[in-house]
């Protein structure tokens, strides 16, 4: 497929390649061999898909003529999109088919999908948001006919989304416009406002969008205001917290939690088995006080 695909690309515009390379991420998902990595998993692919989709949303893709129509010889940064798209395309499909042998080599093993019951609710909700935005942001492909094809090692899944994130790292310094991308990234967030479901997103992000790690920040600083602490100094089996905690009820069920506290403290020095948390507490204890 990856021959066939290359012969196509040279007679698309920037926009239709764009398109599909967005629409592709839709057709990935996850096998349950990840485990309890799966909701991480997922959300970082998510958060991928977000920045491309940001990417053409900033530049006008689907809107302008110079994106309409192949790049003419003079457009250089409109040709070198295109490369980027392609090799994105082409590093999924070779994914694709590195799964496909996962699963012929031994028929025992579990190939079962996980779904969104395998996520939280928090999780759900991120993952919902994000694709639903990255949808309003692409045209219907329709370029190649594609079927969706399951992903089961966690190490080949690192490797993709690296070499994903080198690329839009590239894609975005050949159109320099950190304010789009950033105004777009806040944006995005507009609609999240809960603690639980802006620290799932940056978790997501970590690594994968900085602008969007960055907006989110900015974000759960205005709404949940700060916890802060001096000089930290732990001995023997003393912990020390600084920061909100959430029980696994709070993150499991999605309920939406909104605090803007501040709070803080000089230096702390924790001995012996002594608990100690800069911060507030949702949803039962933290720490065995």
């Amino acid at each position: 497929m990856a021959e066939v695909f290359g012969v196509i690309t040279g007679a698309l515009s920037v926009a239709a390649l764009f398109n599909n390379c967005v629409e592709c991420f839709e057709y990935i998902q996850l096998g349950r061999s990840f485990g309890r990595d799966y909701q991480t998993c997922q959300l970082r692919l998510d958060a991928a898909r977000l920045r491309l989709s940001r990417w053409g949303e900033a530049v006008n893709v689907n809107h302008s003529d110079r994106f309409a129509a192949p790049p003419g010889d003079d457009d250089r940064e409109a040709a070198m999109a295109i490369a980027y798209f392609e090799e994105i395309q082409h590093l999924i499909q070779g994914v694709q088919r590195s799964a496909k042998r996962y699963q012929l080599a031994d028929p025992s093993r579990n190939t079962s999908l996980a779904t969104p019951e395998d996520m939280t609710a928090v999780g759900n909700r991120v993952h919902n948001c994000a694709t639903e935005t990255a949808r309003h942001r692409q045209k219907k492909a329709g370029i190649l006919k594609k079927m969706s094809w399951a992903l089961y090692d966690g190490k080949e899944f690192g490797q993709m989304i690296t070499t994903i994130v080198a690329l839009l790292d590239e894609l975005e310094q050949l159109f320099p416009i950190a304010p789009a991308y950033s105004r777009l990234a806040d944006l995005e967030i507009a609609k999240v406002d809960d603690e639980p479901s802006l620290a799932a997103l940056q978790r997501a992000a970590e690594g994968i969008d900085p602008t969007l790690s960055d907006a989110v920040a900015r974000k759960l600083l205005l709404l949940t205001g700060s916890n802060s602490a001096g000089a930290i100094e732990t001995e023997d089996d003393s912990e020390v917290q600084v920061g909100n905690w959430y029980s696994d009820q709070v993150m499991a069920q999605g309920l939406s939690v909104t605090d803007s506290t501040t709070n803080s403290s000089g230096d702390i020095t924790a001995a012996g088995r002594s608990r100690v948390q800069i911060g507030n507490r949702f949803g039962g204890s933290s720490m065995a006080l």
